[in-house]
């Protein structure tokens, strides 16, 4: 599943935060094995939010299940 590889992560999304960076963050968390719900959405829910702390743990990041600044950073910087 391809990313868009200039996608760029601008603001915090938490569990109910709804947008098309919430689709693209889904997308990320797939490829990397930390998603696995059968579609993509909009919506930020328990199963992105564990899939987000997979990955934060995965990476030596703080676990907090937000895309906080720290984890954009990372992962706008991959």
């Amino acid at each position: 599943i391809e990313t868009n590889k200039e996608f760029q992560f601008t603001r915090e999304l938490k569990l109910l935060s709804t947008g098309d960076d919430v689709k693209q963050l889904q997308i990320f968390l797939k490829n990397k094995g930390h998603f696995n719900y059968p579609e993509f959405t909009t919506k930020f829910g328990s199963i992105t939010k564990n899939g987000l702390i997979a990955y934060q743990k995965s990476v030596g990041l703080k676990t907090t299940g937000v895309l906080d600044v720290a984890t954009r950073t990372q992962i706008n910087n991959l």
